[in-house]
């Protein structure tokens, strides 16, 4: 009887032990903002690459003050050369406002990459940007 209590006892403390593990992916919250000032047409850098780091995104904001398009990008270096998109292709205007956040991030890019924005045509836009890197 000694002998069935002791392995129900290592059992349990096992399973136990088992269960105090987390699951899945670690949720990343979003401590930093980027504002940017008036884009023209052109390429970006909003926030820079860091080597051996991440940046994690959690929203944007981009207000239109001409017509145009907007779009955010993950690349290489300051121009964000061989660009991987983060968003669609927002058109903009004079009275466009386009919000999309929450507290903790969407997409991270790959290490040292840089977060940019690809303004075309006569288009003027703010872009702000929620985001973490360690």
């Amino acid at each position: 009887m000694r002998k069935l209590c002791a392995a129900l006892f290592i059992f349990f403390g096992l399973l136990s032990a088992a269960q105090a593990q987390g699951l899945g992916a670690q949720t990343i919250i979003c401590n930093k903002v980027v504002a940017s000032a008036t884009l023209g047409a052109g390429t970006t850098q909003l926030v820079a690459g860091n080597t051996g780091s991440l940046i994690h995104t959690c929203g944007f904001i981009f207000e239109g003050i001409a017509a145009g398009t907007v779009q955010l990008v993950y690349g290489t270096g300051s121009s964000c050369t061989s660009p991987v998109s983060i968003t669609g292709v927002f058109v903009t205007s004079t009275t466009s406002l386009v919000v999309d956040h929450i507290a903790s991030a969407f997409t991270s890019g790959g290490l040292g990459q840089s977060l940019c924005a690809i303004v075309t045509g006569a288009g003027a836009v703010v872009v702000d940007v929620y985001y973490a890197q360690p």
